[in-house]
């Protein structure tokens, strides 16, 4: 059985020996993780609905009134903001969604980034890219079957596994059509129906990048996710067995209103700074050419107002983001709303939208619900990590989360909570 750890690249031989040890460490505990959790009966006929809308921000739900949204926390557990890792983007949020882990540890740094040893990473569909183990593989390696719909990592085999019902590639589907998969799957027999159905539904990204967050057009699609949700929830409660079902809804990330560009790779290019860039949204990865630029691309940059600009080698803690070999040689960060790249489109004085900041900036935040017989009724809590995300899962599923996760069981969301384990017994 591979592990975890083993297309993780290590650059050196000291990285090489640290995760070698973490290696012998998970190899040590997954005899253990291979065997069903043993516990509430209750719990191990759980189905759980893992929902993620791409862009939907932690105040979005506010501006649909009567509808599923106000269903979900009137009846569930919702918390006030998701906070996402760095940085805010869909790519790394979503890995570490469906990890538990920080990109310090999956690996999953942005949508495009560079390997020392494998190359370049582009929104690849390759799960081997993925250093840390996905809910569905967590759940399929404990006896539960799993369906995921284009959500990335899942297209294929992690481990020498893979989902029991997957794409084979990112397949475009509009919202309507991801939910109707989902209740299809939500309504084979018992038998074959999967007890975790993870899905990546477009929210309200593409909206929220066009016009801004505080857009017609937004406002028109949260509309339309609001009617689809209803939709979801009453065909739930229409399948005989709905009082196991449990619905966990979330989003990647925020959305700032653009208010300007700044361009590294104009400045890096004027200083004669050989390097490689890749910017996505307020967030860059510089791979130098030659290790003793770096000082003078240090200078180009500080001429950019604003721009914070770290060192791979002395990252601020609390970003959690260097992986070795792939981290870069500089990281950037712009203020919050100013976008890094070359401005584009004819009017200039169109702002749109954009993220990829720190996750506990405000406009970054997500959402959380959760909703059936696990959660408490009417509960809100001011905060849940993303990284949090997939130990939750695993408590109202009932089985053993993966040793690799950063993320703990979240309090004041469950009906019963004791050491992680879960009780969804009886209808409210």
């Amino acid at each position: 059985m591979r592990t975890c750890f083993e297309r993780a690249a290590f650059p050196s031989t000291t990285v090489g020996l640290l995760f070698t040890w973490r290696i012998l460490a998970c190899l040590l505990v997954l005899p253990l993780l291979d065997t069903p959790a043993q516990g509430d009966p209750a719990s191990r006929e759980t189905t759980l609905v893992l929902l993620s809308l791409d862009g939907v921000r932690h105040d979005y739900p506010e501006r649909v009134k009567g509808g599923a949204f106000e269903k979900l926390a009137r009846e569930g557990s919702r918390a006030d903001r998701l906070i996402p890792p760095f940085p805010a983007s869909t790519f790394p949020a979503h890995a570490t969604l469906a990890t538990g882990c920080y990109p310090e540890r999956h690996g999953i740094l942005n949508s495009r980034f560079l390997d020392t040893r494998r190359g370049e990473y582009d929104r690849s569909e390759d799960p081997g890219w993925l250093a840390c183990e996905p809910i569905w593989i967590t759940a399929e390696r404990q006896g539960l079957k799993s369906a995921v719909l284009n959500w990335s990592g899942s297209f294929g085999q992690w481990g020498g596994r893979a989902a029991t019902y997957h794409e084979v590639g990112f397949q475009p589907r509009d919202n309507q059509g991801a939910i109707d998969q989902v209740l299809d799957w939500l309504r084979l027999p018992p038998a074959a129906r999967p007890r975790l159905v993870a899905a990546y539904l477009a929210g309200a990204d593409h909206e929220g990048h066009e016009g801004g967050p505080d857009s017609v057009a937004v406002n028109r699609k949260l509309q339309s996710l609001d009617r689809l949700l209803s939709r979801l929830l009453r065909g739930i409660e229409g399948i005989p067995e709905s009082e196991a079902f449990q619905v966990m809804l979330v989003s990647d990330h925020g959305m700032a209103t653009r208010r300007g560009w700044l361009d590294p790779q104009a400045a890096l290019a004027g200083a004669h700074v050989t390097q490689r860039t890749f910017t996505s949204g307020g967030t860059a990865n510089v791979y130098l050419g030659q290790r003793e630029d770096r000082e003078r691309a240090v200078k180009a940059l500080s001429g950019l107002p604003g721009l914070e600009i770290f060192f791979a080698n002395t990252l601020p803690q609390d970003l959690r983001y260097s992986f070795p070999g792939r981290t870069g040689d500089l990281i950037l960060l712009a203020p919050v709303g100013v976008e890094l790249g070359r401005e584009r489109g004819p009017d200039r004085r169109r702002r749109g939208g954009v993220h990829g900041y720190r996750g506990t900036a405000e406009e970054m935040g997500g959402i959380f619900y959760g909703w059936g017989t696990a959660f408490q009724r009417g509960a809100k809590i001011s905060s849940v990590e993303a990284a949090e995300i997939y130990s939750l899962a695993c408590a109202v599923l009932g089985i053993r989360p993966s040793p690799q996760a950063q993320g703990r069981v979240p309090l004041g969301l469950l009906m019963t909570q004791e050491e992680g384990k879960v009780s969804t017994r009886g209808r409210r």
